[in-house]
């Protein structure tokens, strides 16, 4: 009985580490996952159920309650200091596509649980999990960082405000007296006179009709196809470096094709993928870049 009191004074005065910290965090999402689980499971109508991976996460419960580090905490140890640094603008950017993309590999994994057939490139953004929640910057969200406000949403502040303001009063139209009706002009009763005969049509000789352009020399048809692969060279640098723009903004893989990168990019981003590539790949990245 002594040494029991003894562990729990000594918790009690202990602090978690970081890591300590950032286990306790993970544990106890995972807690409230559970009990959403166990909530949903028991308003199921009859006949339904949930899936095996569910239950297994089910199952886990009295192994997380009894982890080293939820012993610790539930003995009283004191908890991590949160993060007071905020986040810079470019940082919030990163963040917010992270959360964009574990969005779209959440539902990526509930669709291969209910046994949807995946391709290539969605297998290896399921991978990218663990990685992308490990990154330094989510870390730092976890520990409660001040988030930063773009500047889409501050602007949209006084736009807002001046949506609601009240219209300008209207200056009063003076009432205008109806101008006088002109004068008729007296009916005379003389005879008309007679109408002198249309003169004849007179044949005008048909323009000359512009001589046909010349056709162009062998040097001007080089030219012209000269400039022309020189465009499509300029359009595919182009095209490189918004892709490769996409991907370093996303972190995609690099094994990934351009159209698989712009395929990706447009599921986790939500953008309609309307149009040909480069105009694809044109509003992926002014999306990216205009924030």
């Amino acid at each position: 009985m002594i040494s029991q009191c003894w562990s729990v004074s000594t918790a009690a005065t202990l602090t978690l580490s970081k890591d300590e910290e950032m286990e306790a965090r993970k544990l106890d999402a995972q807690l409230r996952r559970i009990d959403s689980l166990k909530k949903r499971k028991a308003s199921l109508p009859k006949g339904q159920f949930l899936t095996s991976f569910e239950e297994s996460e089910i199952r886990r419960k009295p192994e997380i309650d009894y982890a080293p580090v939820m012993v610790k905490v539930k003995n009283g140890a004191a908890r991590w200091t949160l993060d007071t640094e905020p986040l810079s603008k470019h940082e919030e950017k990163q963040v917010r596509s992270a959360e964009q993309r574990l969005g779209a590999i959440k539902s990526l994994h509930d669709r291969k649980a209910r046994g949807v057939w995946l391709e290539r490139w969605e297998m290896v953004e399921l991978s990218c999990k663990p990685a992308i929640e490990s990154s330094p910057l989510m870390m730092r969200v976890r520990e409660g960082a001040p988030r930063c406000a773009l500047e889409k949403e501050r602007q949209s502040a006084p736009a807002t405000v001046s949506a609601t303001a009240p219209a300008p009063a209207q200056a009063p139209v003076p009432n205008t007296s109806p101008a006088p009706a002109p004068a008729r002009a007296p009916v005379s009763c003389a005879p008309a006179p007679k109408a002198s005969p249309a003169p004849l049509p007179v044949a005008t000789p048909a323009p000359a009709s512009p001589a046909s352009p010349a056709s162009p020399t062998h040097a001007e048809q080089d030219y012209a196809v000269s400039s022309a692969e020189l465009s499509t060279n300029a359009q595919e640098q182009t095209l490189n470096h918004m892709v490769a723009t996409i991907r370093g903004e996303l972190g995609l893989e690099g094994s990934l094709t351009m159209a698989e990168v712009i395929v990706v990019a447009n599921f986790q981003l939500d953008m309609p993928a309307t149009g040909t590539l480069p105009q694809q790949a044109r509003s992926l990245f002014r999306e990216l870049t205009s924030a």
